[in-house]
């Protein structure tokens, strides 16, 4: 599969959260946003991320991730 080909789920610039087991185990509660997409590390799509509430990114596969949650407003 080239590079080309690979289907990422999450664009630059886009809000993310960590899945509940690494927010957990890494004590983080906070939202990220998505700075780069990462070339695959095998099979796995890999992204960096940062917080604002964090001085430093963090590198992460995609099945660590997911989308932010925004409620509708009514």
């Amino acid at each position: 599969m080239s590079s080309q080909d690979t289907q990422y789920l999450f664009q630059p610039g886009e809000t993310v959260l960590l899945n509940t087991g690494l927010r957990h185990f890494l004590k983080v509660d906070a939202a990220f946003v998505v700075i780069a997409r990462l070339p695959p590390l095998g099979t796995e799509l890999q992204y960096r991320i940062k917080s604002v509430k964090e001085p430093y990114e963090r590198v992460v596969l995609e099945h660590q991730i997911m989308a932010e949650q925004v409620e509708a407003v009514l």
